[in-house]
């Protein structure tokens, strides 16, 4: 699921504000993903996920352990958004979950109704 991941951000890097993957993917660590995809988008902000220690290349600013409540996901992502892409215009929107392939939208009507 890597490799789609990669692949979504070769294809959207101008409109994606935040890259949320787990520490752990299938294929490729979360970090290596990461490397990858700054060669595309070096100022991309990436939010790790969790269920237990990340390693050292993580940040506690880039990291949310499982289980998390959405607005932690949130509220971390926003910071890292702000932080990384000052400026940048705050709405509610969608994004990727590289570890699935899944969209943020997606995650987001499981957990509240709504993207």
């Amino acid at each position: 699921m890597a490799s789609a991941a990669l692949e979504a951000v070769g294809r959207s890097a101008n409109h994606l504000r935040l890259l949320i993957t787990d520490v752990n993917l299938r294929g490729m660590s979360g970090p290596e993903l990461v490397q990858a995809v700054r060669q595309v988008s070096a100022e991309l902000p990436v939010l790790y996920v969790s269920g237990g220690a990340a390693p050292p290349a993580v940040r506690p600013d880039e990291l949310v352990l499982r289980p998390f409540e959405f607005a932690e996901l949130s509220a971390k992502g926003r910071q890292l958004i702000t932080k990384t892409l000052p400026g940048t215009k705050m709405t509610t929107g969608c994004g990727l979950i590289a570890e699935s392939g899944v969209h943020l939208g997606e995650f987001v009507r499981h957990r509240r109704r709504g993207c």
